[in-house]
C-alpha cells in the first residue's frame, strides 16, 4: 500500500471520532422480574434472562432487527408485530419500574397516536405506555380503583431513527416518567392495578393487537423490576485537586559611582511566579443504574493516548514519507 495513502487513512480514522461508545446490557439483579435483551433471531420465543417469563412473538419477523441499541439485535414491531407473556405482572408488586429503549421508523406526530410501547391490562386495572392523541406526548396510565392516574412526557418531536430511553414507575414514591434519564413528570398517586388477566404485551396493545396500536419502529433491552429504579442522569460530580508550584528569582545589581567619594548601591529584586495545576474527575450516573456504572449504550471510553499515537503515525506517513 502507498505510504502516503496509509497515512491519510489513519488521519481519516482519527477525524471520524476520538471517543468510542461501549454498549453493555443490563444484568439480572435481585429486583429484576423480567429482562429481555432481544437477541433472538429465529422462532417466536423472546428469551427472558431470568428464565421465568419468556415472551411469545406473534410472528418470526418481530425478531432479529440489526438496528439495535444494545448487543447485536432488537425487536421490530413494524406496526403489526409484538410479543406477549400471560403471567408477567399478573399480580402487580407494590412498587415497580418498566423501562426500555425505542427507535421510531418515522418522526412521530399526532398522526401516530395510540401506538403502544407496552401494556398490561385487565378488568381490575392496567398499565399502559402509549403516544397520546392530538399531541406529541408519551403517556403512562396506571389504572386502579376505577380511575386513570397519568403522567406525561413534555411535547416534543420524536425523531426517526433515534434511540430513546423511557422508564415509568409506580408505588410508594408516586408515579414517575423519565426520558433519557430526565424526570419528565410525576405525581403522588401511590396505588397499583389489581390483578390483570390480559398478557403483558411489548410493542402493541393488550386489548387490541390490530394495526394502529402497534409501534412503528424498533424496541430493545426491556426490563421489568419490583422496585422504583433510580433512572436519573445526575449532574456530574466533580472533584478538583489543585497543586501550586512557586519559583522565586532574585536579581542583584551593584552600581559604583566615583566622584570625590565612592558610593555603592545594591538593589535586590524578588520575582515570584506561581503555576497552578488542576485535575478534575467526573462521575455520571445514567438511566436505570444505581451505581456510577453507565447504562446500556452510554458508557464512554476516552482513547486520548491512542489518538495521539495515531496522529503522530499518520503525520509521519502522510507528510514525512513523501
Amino acid at each position: 500500500m502507498n505510504l502516503k495513502f496509509a497515512g491519510l487513512m489513519v488521519l481519516f480514522v482519527i477525524a471520524m471520532g476520538g471517543v468510542t461508545w461501549a454498549t453493555e446490557p443490563w444484568e439480572v439483579d435481585a429486583n429484576t422480574l423480567a429482562l429481555y435483551h432481544c437477541e433472538d433471531t429465529s422462532g417466536t420465543v423472546v428469551d427472558d434472562a431470568t428464565g421465568n417469563y419468556d415472551g411469545v412473538a406473534n410472528v418470526t419477523a418481530l425478531l432479529g432487527s440489526s438496528v439495535h441499541k444494545v448487543g447485536d439485535y432488537s425487536i421490530y414491531p413494524n406496526k403489526v408485530n409484538y410479543f406477549q407473556n400471560i403471567t408477567l405482572l399478573s399480580t402487580f408488586p407494590g412498587n415497580g419500574t418498566v423501562e426500555l429503549w425505542f427507535n421510531p421508523d418515522v418522526s412521530i406526530s399526532t398522526s401516530h397516536a395510540n401506538m403502544r410501547l407496552f401494556t398490561k391490562a385487565g378488568t381490575l386495572g392496567s398499565l399502559d405506555l402509549w403516544f397520546e392523541t392530538n399531541s406529541n406526548q408519551l403517556g403512562f396510565n396506571n389504572v386502579y380503583s376505577s380511575a386513570n392516574h397519568l403522567v406525561y412526557s413534555t411535547g416534543r418531536t420524536w425523531n426517526a431513527e433515534q434511540w430513546y430511553h423511557v422508564a415509568v414507575m409506580w408505588g410508594t414514591g408516586g408515579m414517575k416518567m423519565y426520558i433519557d434519564g430526565v424526570l419528565e413528570d410525576e405525581n403522588t398517586d401511590e396505588g397499583k392495578p389489581g390483578n390483570a388477566g390480559y398478557p403483558f404485551t411489548v410493542g402493541c396493545y393488550s386489548y387490541d393487537t390490530t394495526t394502529g396500536y402497534c409501534f412503528d419502529g424498533k424496541i430493545d433491552e426491556i426490563r421489568v423490576s419490583n422496585i422504583q429504579r433510580d433512572c436519573t442522569i445526575t449532574s456530574p460530580t466533580t472533584t478538583t485537586t489543585t497543586s501550586t508550584t512557586t519559583t522565586s528569582t532574585t536579581t542583584s545589581t551593584t552600581t559604583t559611582s566615583t566622584t570625590t567619594s565612592t558610593t555603592t548601591t545594591s538593589t535586590t529584586t524578588s520575582t515570584t511566579t506561581t503555576s497552578t495545576t488542576t485535575s478534575t474527575t467526573t462521575t455520571t450516573t445514567v438511566p436505570g443504574t444505581t451505581t456510577t456504572t453507565l447504562a446500556p449504550g452510554e458508557a464512554v471510553t476516552n482513547n486520548s493516548y491512542l489518538i495521539l499515537i495515531l496522529i503522530i503515525i499518520g503525520l509521519f506517513l502522510a507528510i514525512v514519507l513523501i
